[in-house]
C-alpha cells in the first residue's frame, strides 16, 4: 500500500506533466490586430523677417509603422499677407547649415512688420487641407547675461529680460554652444507670470567653462506656439515610460498636424570669461 506522501508526489507530478502538455498544445503565434489609422498631413513652417519661404510637408504614419517620413510633393502652398499671396514651389532643398530639409520654397524674403498677419492655404492632391495663421510679435530684447563660477570651474549663467507690461506674454529661452545648430544646453518655455515689477530672470545650471562661445536667443512666442512647444516636451518626456499618460501634441494649424509660426527674437553671442 502506498503511503500518503508517495501519493501526493505521484498526482502533484501527473499535474505537472498534464500542464506542461496543455502548454505545449497552446503555443501558437498570435496577432493583435491594428485599430485603422488615418493618415494626416505634417507641416513645419517657420517665418522669420528677411528670410526666404520654406516648408516642410509630410504625412503621418502608424506608431508601429516602418521608421521613415513620408515626403508629400505636388501640393498647393499659398501664404497671403497685407492683401498679397504668394505661392511656393514644389522642391526640395537642404539647408546644410541649420540641418533642416523642406520641400516647398520660394526665394523671396519675408518682409512682415510688427503684427502683419499671415494666413497658410495648402491642399495636397488628394484633396486634404490644411490652414493656419500667425503674426510677427514685438521683439523683447535680453536686458542682461550674466554668469558665475562654482568651485569647479564651471559656470552658469543668469539671463534678464523686461516683460511688457501690456498683456500676458510668453517665452522660448534657447542657449546653445559654439555655434546656433551646436549642442543646446538650456531650453526654457514660460509665460510672463513668473515677472518681478516686469522683470524675469531665469538661471541655468552649472553647464559651460572658461572659453566657452554661447549663443543665447529669447522667443517672443504667442500662445498657439507656446502650446505646442509645452505639449510636445509633454508627449516626448512620455514616450518610452510605461507610467507617463499619453499626450497629445497642439497643433498651431487645422486639418493636420504641425506649426506654423512667426519667429521674432532677440540674440547675443558672448564668451564665458572668468572675471578677475
Amino acid at each position: 500500500m502506498l503511503s500518503q506522501p508517495i501519493i501526493l508526489r505521484f498526482l502533484l507530478s501527473c499535474l505537472l506533466l498534464a500542464g506542461l502538455t496543455a502548454c505545449n498544445s497552446l503555443q501558437k503565434e498570435i496577432v493583435i490586430p491594428q485599430a485603422p489609422y488615418e493618415q494626416q498631413l505634417v507641416v513645419e513652417c517657420y517665418l522669420e523677417q528677411g528670410k526666404p519661404y520654406r516648408l516642410l510637408l509630410t504625412e503621418s504614419v502608424n506608431y508601429l509603422a516602418p521608421p521613415q517620413v513620408p515626403i508629400v510633393n505636388n501640393a498647393t502652398v499659398k501664404i497671403s499677407y497685407d492683401g498679397q499671396t504668394d505661392e511656393l514651389e514644389s522642391k526640395a532643398l537642404i539647408d546644410s547649415t541649420n540641418r533642416k530639409g523642406y520641400n516647398y520654397i520660394l526665394e523671396k524674403e519675408v518682409t512682415g512688420t510688427e503684427n502683419t498677419e499671415y494666413t497658410l492655404e495648402l491642399t495636397d492632391p488628394k484633396g486634404r487641407k490644411v490652414t493656419g495663421n500667425t503674426r510677427f510679435l514685438p521683439q523683447v530684447p535680453i536686458k542682461k547675461i550674466d554668469w558665475g563660477f562654482n568651485d569647479k570651474a564651471k559656470a552658469y549663467l543668469t539671463v534678464t529680460l523686461d516683460d511688457p507690461p501690456t498683456e500676458q506674454d510668453y517665452y522660448r529661452l534657447l542657449v546653445t554652444i559654439d555655434s546656433l545648430t551646436g549642442e543646446v544646453k538650456t531650453q526654457f518655455v514660460f509665460d510672463d507670470l513668473i515677472n518681478t515689477n516686469h522683470e524675469i530672470t531665469l538661471g541655468t545650471r552649472y553647464n559651460f567653462e572658461d572659453g566657452d562661445t554661447i549663443f543665447v536667443s529669447l522667443f517672443h512666442i504667442d500662445k498657439p506656439y507656446y502650446d505646442f512647444l509645452q505639449s510636445a516636451n509633454t508627449a516626448a518626456n512620455a514616450n518610452g515610460n510605461p507610467f507617463g499618460q499619453p499626450s497629445q501634441v497642439k497643433s498651431t494649424v487645422k486639418g493636420g498636424i504641425g506649426i506654423f509660426t512667426a519667429l521674432v527674437y532677440d540674440r547675443k553671442r558672448i564668451i564665458i570669461k572668468k572675471k578677475p
